[in-house]
């Protein structure tokens, strides 16, 4: 079978953000040989070399970057199934999930939830500060549910709706 299991990706994401095996054993919380066999076997079993070795350190090969960035989206929605559960846990029952640009996600978009927020105490908000395409690639994979951009082109499998319109003010001397 070749198919990789979450373990395998989750112990080869850990190496790739930390270079060794001895970090990624670390971050984790397993053994250093339990990650060096892991990530053998999981080259072993797709019959592709991840890493190269060099001095102590792997270095992730173009098939590695590859796959480590397309792993990127099955992470972040387990991390949201992972708040879902410890939402159930504490008794809150929703969440929404927005995707900002910085100059919104850290303008006007923290007022605007702290109002949403107010009057509804059961859900649970994240944002995740992205660049625009990101955000656009997020929302139509139901990373995030809801995107906030101050620009919105034509896009295949989304919809744009304007929320505000208006002014932008220079200021010199």
């Amino acid at each position: 079978d070749r198919a990789m299991k979450l373990r395998q990706l989750e112990v080869f994401r850990a190496v790739v953000e930390t270079g060794t095996t001895k970090g990624a054993a670390h971050q984790l919380g397993i053994s250093q040989p339990a990650v060096s066999t892991l990530i053998q076997h999981t080259e072993d079993q797709l019959g592709i070399e991840l890493f190269q070795r060099l001095k102590g350190r792997l270095i992730p090969t173009e098939e590695a970057l590859s796959l480590y960035a397309e792993s990127s989206s099955i992470f972040l929605l387990f991390g949201s199934l992972q708040r879902k559960v410890e939402d159930l846990r504490q008794g809150r029952f929703g969440s929404l999930r927005i995707a900002a640009t910085p100059s919104l996600g850290n303008s006007v978009l923290p007022q605007a939830i702290h109002s949403f927020v107010a009057k509804r105490p059961g859900i649970r908000v994240s944002v995740d500060i992205r660049e625009r395409e990101t955000i656009f690639h997020h929302v139509s994979r139901s990373v995030a549910e809801l995107g906030v951009v101050l620009e919105f082109r034509e896009h295949p499998n989304l919809t744009g709706i304007p929320i505000h319109r208006g002014q932008f003010v220079c200021a010199i001397r």
